[in-house]
């Protein structure tokens, strides 16, 4: 009986450590954000709201963690009184080591997973001695648990958890989010962890609860958990401040579906198109013609990382970052809302490269045969080109990206500099101008492709260009890179104009990977990640400003291939745009094209100036031209409109993968054939 009754006992102790540590780190959190986000949401109603979606929404996390703790200490406690003190902590010790060693591991090769982290010198030892403290961090907490520690030092155990607990939630909000994931996710672990040890710690350890203190958490846990629960589905306002805002509750949101409206899809929208039609007679008659005159020169000059709101051509006047962009566009076509669909570098140059959308793509460059076989380099280089590739296409720092099987003939791999992602413009301008000497001795066209790197950060900072002295805040070293990433424009039309084949008209492609996050908050697919300049300079194309929604990397391998007089391959998943460039007249030409966005884990879509975004189910519609900003989730007001968006982006997204899936399985059949 008595052990029933201490069981009795600890149950009741572990429903009031639920509830005190719910509130202390929801409210903690919600202090956070009114703190640094005072005008996200409008009214008292929407901050109170906000602040039951953040302490009910954790009730289930908070819950688990206090049952783990719990058992932990029952069996420390009980190696300790089996086999003593010593021994049986550090039997819980090792215990504690061996399970968290393979979360250790990865979390470790994840923190040094960088690309100038990946050629540090004892890049081992890092991920080593990172695995080692993650490891210890769990083992202290069980010894701590298992000797009693908590009980026995009480103030200092909850003072400790307190700060603790601060820290990590102020970190996790104040940092880079969307790009160090999978260390957030870490972070706010460890914030249930410390919440619910410091749960535990706040009840005096031999008090028994009050039956009607105990009926009072339990009514608590419950009803601030339906609460959050109906926030999450009905007020998708409030439920999007979560993932926007937050740094610990945005990795652990509960919802139900059948809690959500149910909604059919707004059918006056049933235009919308992924892959708009541009072709028309004249259009193809046109491509005929370019096939059997003389092939172009093709520029394809692009910068990591360059948003259009730091290019003067754009209407940046803060600083002249762009003076040669600047140049160009004056004669070329500029195109308002051009988006990277999947805003990372090696994906964005893979899709270039092969015309398709790389949803997914292994660690190392690795692409199904078939879409290798209709790349833009090995279409060109049947059309006679001479291709200079200067890109990034892997994940992987050992470069094994091979240029031979795209019929490349000079690649200029990224460098693996760890102070300078970008080697100096004098190392190679020689390279290029050496590479167009052997076309035109060869009398064929060249087609030159760089991606600069100069404006990718290092260690989180960029890295000023030294001609350029623009001051030292981060949004001054930005634009420093950029204008040092200009100055190889000028120095690339000059190489042209003075080696490559004068008889042959030179095409001008200018246009970014992604964009980045300078001095503002954002998540990966905000406006200032997948929003790029693009601009097209050709003979015969008049200058204008364009507003079709342009999926950049997959319209451009399109473009590309036309230019030269080379018919896209009708399986590409983007449209080339020469019938926009040559035709003129209406300046959107495609106003029912939605471009489906993702990355890691985060899915979208742009349809005219609407953009959804969806995180594991919370959901937030923004009207770009009017919200720039991207402050007000309006899709209270155009449910139908966003379910249509993620239906058929979702479909679109799917075909995609199959294509890849089975091209790879198609790719290792051959391979097993020919062994």
């Amino acid at each position: 009986m008595r052990g029933l009754g201490d069981g009795w006992v600890a149950f009741q102790r572990w429903i009031l450590g639920t509830a005190a540590a719910m509130l202390a780190l929801g409210l903690w959190e919600w202090l956070v954000l009114l703190w640094l986000d005072g005008p996200s949401l409008q009214g008292a109603r929407s901050w109170l709201l906000l602040l039951a979606l953040e302490i009910g929404n954790l009730a289930p996390y908070v819950a688990l963690a206090s049952l783990g703790l719990v058992a932990v200490e029952a069996g420390g406690g009980w190696l300790v009184r089996r086999f003593g003190a010593r021994r049986g902590l550090a039997l819980s010790f090792g215990a504690t080591c061996v399970l968290a060693a393979p979360y250790a591991v990865s979390m470790g090769v994840f923190t040094f997973s960088g690309p100038a982290a990946r050629t540090l010198r004892f890049h081992g030892v890092l991920v080593g001695l990172a695995a080692a403290a993650i490891i210890f961090a769990f083992a202290g907490l069980a010894v701590l648990l298992g000797a009693d520690l908590h009980r026995r030092f009480r103030r200092s155990a909850l003072a400790s958890a307190a700060v603790t607990l601060a820290v990590l939630v102020w970190t996790s909000r104040t940092t880079q989010p969307n790009e160090y994931e999978k260390l957030h996710a870490f972070l706010s672990l460890w914030a249930i962890l410390l919440s619910s040890l410091l749960g535990r710690a706040l009840l005096p350890p031999h008090w028994r609860p009050r039956p009607s203190l105990v009926l009072a958490g339990a009514a608590f846990v419950v009803s601030m958990t339906a609460i959050a629960l109906f926030v999450a589905g009905r007020v998708p306002q409030v439920a999007w401040v979560i993932w926007s805002k937050s740094g610990v509750s945005r990795y652990a949101t509960t919802r139900v579906s059948w809690l959500e409206p149910e909604v059919a899809p707004d059918g006056s929208n049933a235009e919308i198109t992924v892959k708009p039609r541009l072709d028309t007679p004249e259009t193809l008659a046109a491509r005929r013609a370019r096939a059997e005159s003389v092939a172009p020169h093709i520029v394809i000059f692009s910068v990591d990382g360059l948003r259009p709101d730091h290019v003067g051509a754009y209407g940046y006047r803060e600083r002249p970052t762009t003076p040669n962009i600047d140049r160009f566009a004056a004669r070329g076509v500029r195109f308002q809302n051009a988006f990277s669909s999947f805003p990372a570098t090696a994906r964005f140059n893979t899709g270039l490269l092969t015309g398709r959308y790389m949803a997914v793509l292994p660690w190392q460059h690795r692409v199904p045969d078939s879409f290798r076989e209709a790349s833009i380099t090995r279409l060109l280089h049947r059309r006679g080109y001479h291709v200079l590739v200067k890109a990034w296409f892997e994940h992987s720092s050992q470069n094994t990206f091979d240029p031979a099987a795209y019929q490349i003939d000079t690649h200029v791999a990224k460098s693996k500099r760890v102070t300078r992602l970008e080697a100096p413009l004098e190392e190679r301008l020689p390279v290029m101008e050496q590479h167009v000497r052997e076309a035109r001795a060869q009398g064929k066209p060249s087609l030159l492709w760089m991606h600069l790197l100069g404006t990718h950060p290092v260690k989180r900072k960029f890295l000023p260009d030294p001609a350029f002295d623009f001051g030292d805040s981060r949004a001054a070293r930005y634009d420093s890179a950029i204008a040092g990433s200009d100055r190889w424009l000028a120095a690339v039309e000059r190489l042209m104009l003075e080696t490559a084949d004068p008889a042959r008209p030179t095409i001008w492609i200018i246009c970014s990977d992604h964009g980045i996050r300078v001095d503002e908050d954002g998540r990966s697919l905000y406006s200032s990640i997948i929003r790029v300049p693009l601009i097209v300079v050709a003979p015969g194309v008049s200058p204008a400003v364009r507003s079709e929604p342009i999926d950049t990397s997959l319209d451009l391998a399109a473009t590309v291939l036309d230019f030269a007089g080379v018919a896209p391959p009708e399986e590409y998943d983007g449209v080339s745009l020469l019938p926009l460039l040559e035709g003129g007249g209406p300046t959107n030409r495609m106003p029912h094209r939605l471009i489906p966005l993702m990355r890691r884990g985060i899915y979208g879509a742009v349809y005219g100036p609407f953009k959804l975004l969806d995180v594991r189910g919370t959901q937030s519609l923004v009207n770009m031209e009017e919200d720039p900003a991207e402050e007000h989730n309006i899709i209270d007001r155009y449910r139908g409109l966003a379910r249509l968006m993620q239906e058929r982006a979702q479909v679109e997204l799917q075909l995609r993968t199959e294509a890849i899936q089975r091209g790879l399985g198609a790719s290792e059949g051959a391979d097993e054939e020919d062994e």
